[in-house]
């Protein structure tokens, strides 16, 4: 049975013999010609590839998209469906990986060897025409223009080759890149690749034409994305770490991981941050995300109280790039696993949704620290994320005062209170003849600020977020966005120590 090796063997064979041979007919001075031809077609082929992967790549711009649906609308003819392509520039980013990494070369083949054919055929024709014929008696020259026949079928047989090579020297990078790390099941792809694919990736005709046609792979595969040259080989094999890092994690309960789960998502992710080409796209399409919901182009809601986080959830993704985009994904991993833990993920869903939430989000870990805290400490590590702060505690004051819906108030509430904390920090211990004096007119600034905005809390929860203000702020200290949200989320502290000394649900 004739085996692809075998095939691949015969073909190299055959294109290096046959040039040998016609180079033997030809002699010296017409081989050294046609051989020149030869790499003159090869410089025409590069350059002309070039520019019609620029022309491809050109066809997937948001102008070029536009064109082809300016005319499209709904049914109705009421939607222009052009107006989405402001937010498709990702998308010829998108394109360049396989056009740039596993076409280009493929096209750079082909028209070599069209166009070398098309000057064989008429230097043959010029030959027969004008009776050009390889001089007698000059047998030293027979054998050079032999040998120079033999470098010209090594030349097109590597040439020939290159898109093969290109594709097994990527498989076989990420696969060896897989080789290297711990883990079973990094087996379901090292095993099926060795049996199948193995000895074509190390065949000699391969290696000689990677080897060889490297320099110019990395020319013929590089391409600019958002300003950066990025060699596109390279970033499909970044591009196969990610898709083999998330197609071997296997089946796991994404709303309750194991370590085992959370180290193999990890690597999953650190495989993707690695990536600059998957960087640059994944920035961009969240970018055109962000701004697709914002200019309200794609429709977006979310039940209360949780709307209120949607806005600067959507400002985030609209202003994410890749100088960001790296921080994060981390960040976001971060709380995803902090979620996962506490139960949070868990309740989602479940019958009694609401309360199991809201209880797995006041749940405190062994060093004393909520969920709801943790989260906002990892959100607050990363300053691209501040907003989702601000809007956590915008939900907190809605759900404080037993609101369903977020009104267009919040805003004036969050301010309102705010101010109304730094007026409770002002008040003078100093002006009180005794602690218990000092306190009361404390709980009682603090008890107006929440009950003009609707928060109603018991005597001991006002009495614990005070001593929380006079643990941590000075009666000198100006309120930023920051501590206020540390003072609102205070309050889940002294619910729950509340109700460890068996205090009511408020």
């Amino acid at each position: 049975m004739i085996d692809a090796s075998s095939i691949l063997t015969a073909m190299f064979f055959i294109m290096v013999i046959w040039g040998a041979l016609r180079g033997l007919m030809r002699g010296f001075g017409r081989q050294a010609v046609h051989t020149v031809l030869t790499i003159v077609v090869a410089v025409i082929s590069f350059v002309s590839t070039l520019s019609l992967s620029d022309k491809i790549c050109s066809f997937f711009t948001p102008e070029s998209i536009k064109g082809l649906l300016e005319n499209v609308g709904d049914a109705d003819g009421t939607f222009d469906f052009s107006v989405i392509t402001e937010y498709l520039s990702s998308v010829e980013t998108l394109i360049k990986l396989p056009v740039g990494a596993l076409i280009t070369p493929i096209i750079f083949m082909v028209i070599f060897v069209l166009l070398n054919s098309f000057v064989g055929i008429l230097n043959a024709i010029v030959c027969a025409i004008f009776g050009i014929e390889k001089p007698e008696g000059e047998a030293h020259k027979t054998v050079i223009g032999g040998a120079i026949g033999l470098a010209e079928g090594l030349i097109i047989a590597i040439i020939f080759f290159l898109p093969f090579a290109n594709i097994f020297n990527v498989a076989d990078r990420s696969v060896d890149a897989v080789r290297g790390k711990d883990g079973d099941r990094y087996n379901k792809i090292v095993e099926p690749y060795d049996t199948y694919c193995g000895e074509l990736g190390e065949h000699f005709a391969i290696k000689l034409s990677a080897t060889c046609g490297k320099p110019l792979l990395d020319k013929l595969c590089t391409a600019e994305i958002d300003g950066h040259n990025v060699n596109l080989r390279d970033e499909c094999v970044e591009v196969a770490d990610v898709v083999i890092e998330f197609y071997t994690l296997g089946k796991i309960d994404y709303s309750a991981l194991t370590e085992d789960n959370k180290a193999a998502l990890r690597s999953a992710v650190t495989a993707l941050e690695n990536s600059e080409y998957l960087t640059l796209l994944m920035s961009g399409i969240f970018r055109d995300m962000g701004r697709a919901f914002t200019d309200g182009v794609v429709p977006v809601s979310a039940p209360a109280p949780y709307d209120v986080i949607l806005n600067p959830a959507i400002t985030m993704f609209a202003t994410s790039d890749e100088n960001n985009f790296r921080s994060d994904v981390d960040t976001l991993l971060d709380v995803y696993f902090i979620l996962s833990d506490s139960g949070v993920l868990k309740a989602f869903g479940q019958e009694g949704q609401e309360d199991a939430m809201r209880n797995a989000f006041i749940l405190k870990d062994e060093n004393g620290e909520t969920t709801v805290n943790k989260v906002v400490n990892k959100l607050n590590q990363n300053e691209h994320m501040s907003p989702i702060v601000k809007a956590i505690t915008d939900m907190s004051l809605i759900m404080l005062t037993n609101q369903l819906g977020v009104d267009a108030n919040i805003a004036e509430t969050y301010d309102s209170v705010k101010n109304g904390m730094q007026e409770v920090i002002a008040v003078d211990r100093d002006q009180y003849g005794s602690d218990e004096e000092y306190e009361e007119a404390r709980n009682t600034k603090l008890n107006e600020t929440l009950t003009e905005n609707n928060i109603n809390l018991s005597d001991e929860e006002v009495d614990g977020i005070g001593d929380y203000i006079d643990e941590h702020y000075g009666e000198d200290n100006e309120l930023t966005d920051e501590e206020f949200n540390d003072i609102i989320f205070s309050y889940y502290d002294v619910y729950l120590g509340l109700q460890g000394e068996g205090s009511e649900n408020p």
